[in-house]
């Protein structure tokens, strides 16, 4: 899944400009919208999953197996093989390198400068067993380890121009790291601990552990930042944070969404059984109409 968060969204005059949404998931699902309140199927030309979408240098990039999906307009989708075998996981844009970052399967990093043509790249260090996010912090691309490894430890692999990538430990224990962003000055990434096959929810704020204080046992899917608060999204319920350090459960519970995106002026969720939803304050949260029931899994907006 991509998190890179756009803080604000303005036109040349410095006025709100018009978005399109696009929401992906199984079985080549793809869906868009202008307003979040209708949403519309596209045809993809994959029957495969589509585990990530994300926007920049205008146009959406989507990722599945061996294949990235590439539109100027969210309407007309064309597909681009990877030059390796991977099911992309993750993809996120560099507007001051001018470069496209994707994670996959099998280790796998790609880069592209106009999201068609890709360059496989490695990694120095410690292997990891598997990517699942990855961000750009305004001066390294981040990628986060979905997977346990071992001895355990969560490892991380960046790279500030594309082409280097080393990995490094920022922890120790069991979790498994779902999804991380940056606003630039933090990065966080969020996921989930295991003590004796109970799952709780945890987040990592600059490379430091913090355990999400929560009433469920439950899974932390996404995490999303509005430019004054971290919104992190759960099976049951969401966590919302001004700091990163100390979060507040959602008072009721909150539709199950593995993706989360702040489009300028408010929280999309996307996720299981079609469930979309937007919220303004992480806590209290309006469910869309999705137009089907198949699993979603990423959300971006332009």
């Amino acid at each position: 899944m991509n998190h890179q968060q756009v803080l604000a969204s303005m036109g040349a005059a410095g006025g709100p400009v018009s978005k399109t949404y696009v929401v992906v998931g199984a079985t080549g699902l793809i869906r868009t919208s202008t307003d979040t309140n209708s949403w519309t199927a596209r045809t993809s030309g994959v029957t495969s999953t589509i585990n990530t979408v994300a926007y920049g240098n205008g146009q959406f990039i989507a990722g599945t197996t061996n294949n990235f999906l590439v539109s100027s307009d969210a309407i007309t989708w064309t597909a681009y093989a990877t030059p390796v075998t991977t099911t992309i996981r993750g993809i996120v844009y560099s507007p001051s390198l001018g470069l496209w970052a994707a994670i996959g399967s099998n280790n796998r990093i790609l880069t592209s400068s106009n999201g068609t043509s890709w360059t496989t790249r490695t990694y120095t260090g410690d292997q990891v067993s598997g990517f699942n996010s990855i961000t750009w912090t305004g001066s390294e691309f981040y990628a986060v380890n979905g997977s346990l490894v071992s001895p355990l430890r969560q490892i991380i692999v960046t790279s500030s121009n594309g082409t280097s990538w080393a990995s490094s430990s920022i922890g120790n224990n069991d979790d498994t790291l779902n999804s991380v962003t940056s606003n630039g000055i933090n990065t966080i990434a969020a996921g989930f601990g295991n003590w004796l096959g109970q799952l709780y929810p945890t987040v990592w704020l600059n490379g430091t552990r913090y355990q999400v204080t929560t009433t469920a046992l439950e899974t932390a899917y996404s995490v999303a930042y509005s430019g004054s608060l971290y919104v992190v999204s759960g099976d049951n319920y969401t966590w919302y944070s001004t700091n990163g350090t100390s979060w507040t459960q959602s008072s009721g519970t909150t539709p199950r969404m593995r993706s989360l995106w702040w489009d300028g002026t408010q929280f999309i969720g996307a996720g299981f059984s079609g469930a979309i939803a937007t919220s303004t304050d992480g806590n209290t949260w309006t469910s869309k109409t999705s137009g089907t029931t198949s699993s979603l899994i990423s959300i971006t907006s332009s």
